[in-house]
């Protein structure tokens, strides 16, 4: 006897798909992008459990979220889950001395500018709404990073009871793409030519200099 490995949930209309697939990828707790500041930790047990999340992440037993296994189970499929799972979900990155956020960078990397187009709820957090007044530094260099890094904004600020969020968003539309700027620092650095300082003709705005093997100062 011939097996059906037909998918009966393509057989669904689209409307009823996406509520199925809303149901398996929308969590209700926050995503974090790297282990949690130190005002995340309260109560008695509070350091023992902090030094035990810190190994966990340090080990990858805790880690950045991955796509759900739905996203790749077919290109159909995973046009429609992908934007839901980076759009409606909360994603959060600590950003305090002693949060890791090169952790956060590093997934904000690896998924690419597309997908980062589509973070709706991404925050940069804190569990103590007052660390911004004391620790300035902290939040400008986050902010600076993800700018430099990502052309990432922060919007607006929200305060709550759980601690300080502040809303970041990438920009869209216009916004070069991973390959776009690999391939624009590619032809930068094709279009330098190394010259030695003594040549007549030297671009200065297109040349990288360096001096002769053996010739005088």
């Amino acid at each position: 006897m011939e097996t059906s490995h037909r998918c009966r949930l393509l057989d669904l209309p689209v409307e009823l798909q996406l509520n199925i697939y809303e149901l398996v990828l929308i969590v209700n707790e926050p995503l974090l992008l790297n282990c949690g500041c130190d005002s995340s930790y309260r109560g008695k047990d509070h350091s023992e459990r902090e030094d035990a999340d810190r190994e966990a992440w340090e080990t990858g037993t805790l880690h950045a979220p991955h796509e759900p296994n739905i996203t790749r189970t077919c290109r159909f499929i995973r046009d429609l889950t992908v934007p839901i799972f980076y759009k409606e979900n909360q994603f959060l990155a600590h950003y305090c001395h002693a949060a890791d956020l090169d952790v956060a960078l590093a997934w904000l990397e690896n998924i690419g500018s597309k997908k980062r187009e589509f973070l709706a709820r991404l925050s940069l957090f804190d569990a103590n709404s007052n660390y911004d007044e004391w620790c300035p530094d902290q939040i400008e260099q986050a902010k600076q990073m993800l700018e430099d890094r990502f052309n990432g904004k922060t919007e607006f600020v929200v305060t709550k009871d759980s601690g300080i969020f502040r809303r970041v968003t990438f920009a869209r539309g216009d916004e070069k793409t991973d390959q776009e700027r690999r391939e624009s620092l590619d032809d930068e650095l094709s279009a330098l030519r190394l010259v030695s300082l003594d040549e007549p003709e030297a671009d200065s705005q297109n040349e990288c200099l360096l001096p002769v093997i053996g010739s005088e100062e």
